[in-house]
């Protein structure tokens, strides 16, 4: 009787064991995959915000485009904001910013190019 007893409080102690370890491993993957949902809205914000500072910076290296103005435009769910200005202290030098925002985040690149 005494060795049943026993093996019964084994079982049970290995089984809490069991369901503690397998709580873990849920909440761990649970919170990999909502850190994963918030990230990749900030991933294709710095995705977009690297193709507007690639695509600016061509266009002004190549004389396509030297235009100083602000710029601000909505893509899907984002705000687009593309400043470039020409540097005085350096000749053909412009400084290109391009913010992208969402309703709780931003990014901000900024770049340096000159004319050629």
């Amino acid at each position: 009787m005494k060795k049943r007893g026993f093996t019964t409080l084994e079982c049970m102690v290995s089984m809490v064991i069991l369901s503690i370890i397998a709580y873990m491993i849920t909440f761990s993957i649970n919170n990999s995959f909502s850190l994963l949902d918030k990230n990749e809205e900030h991933l294709e914000m710095l995705n977009l915000a690297q193709n507007y500072l690639n695509e600016t910076k061509y266009d002004i290296k190549y004389n396509k485009e030297s235009n100083t103005e602000n710029q601000t435009f909505n893509i899907d769910s984002f705000e687009v904001n593309k400043f470039i200005k020409k540097q005085e202290n350096h000749y053909n030098c412009y400084k290109i910013t391009i913010e992208v925002k969402s309703t709780d985040r931003s990014v901000k690149l900024e770049s340096y190019v000159t004319k050629k």
